[in-house]
């Protein structure tokens, strides 16, 4: 008997290691203000709709030299703009994905790995039974995980009092040559 593996998704998971020297500053230059909270009913604090995100290219300045691996199977053509998203108690992010093409980042900036729940990917089609799945890669802060942008996602609640803080970006890549 042969078995073949024909579909499978693949995430990639990359550790700022230099992130603790940052993070205030980073965290700094994000405009959490009362009027920017209870955005809508599921999250503390987005500015996913705010045109002048200022702290984007700083952020971005200490996650890049960590891609050189990534970059080695696609050349990055386009950073997007990344944005900030606050969970606190029981605030939840809805599964949703970024389209169907190229691939999305989140960035645990604030993370407790003993209290907060890590994003959940759905399985993009059915088990043989017709389940559907979900996975939740161990993260830690400081962690950046990049993964298709297709993939459904969602940030379970985590019922704490300890604020989660992701960033969040889209990638558009190429083949390397």
């Amino acid at each position: 008997m042969i078995s073949l593996d024909l579909y499978k998704v693949v995430i990639h998971k990359i550790n700022i290691s230099n992130w603790q020297q940052h993070k205030n500053r980073i965290l700094s230059l994000v405009p959490f203000s009362s009027e920017k909270f209870n955005t809508n009913e599921e999250l503390s604090y987005s500015d996913y709709f705010e045109k002048d995100r200022h702290y984007g290219d700083e952020l971005l300045d200490v996650i890049k030299p960590h891609l050189a691996d990534f970059e080695k199977m696609y050349k990055i053509s386009d950073f997007g703009v990344p944005w900030c998203q606050g969970y606190l108690h029981s605030d939840w992010h809805s599964p949703h994905n970024h389209g169907s093409q190229g691939y999305s980042c989140i960035f645990y900036a604030n993370y407790d790995s003993e209290v907060h729940q890590p994003t959940e990917y759905t399985a993009p089609f059915p088990d043989i039974f017709g389940n559907i799945g979900g996975a939740r890669p161990e993260v830690e802060e400081g962690d950046l995980v990049i993964f298709p942008s297709f993939l459904v996602h969602t940030a379970p609640p985590s019922g704490s009092d300890k604020e989660r803080i992701i960033f969040s970006f889209n990638l558009k890549v190429e083949l390397p040559l």
